[in-house]
């Protein structure tokens, strides 16, 4: 019974984290690229001409 109950807690478990990483991936490619990436990298690109 206990093996029952902990499978299916860590099923579902699995199953809320597969769709949040795939959530965060449409939002963040949602343009075609990392938005998030892409202004970190123009900030890295600001902090080297300074």
């Amino acid at each position: 019974m206990i093996l029952i109950i902990l499978v299916s807690v860590l099923g579902s478990f699995s199953l809320l984290t597969v769709g949040m990483l795939y959530a965060n991936h449409q939002i963040r490619y949602r343009d075609g690229y990392d938005r998030e990436l892409e202004s970190d990298y123009q900030a890295l690109m600001e902090q080297l001409r300074k």
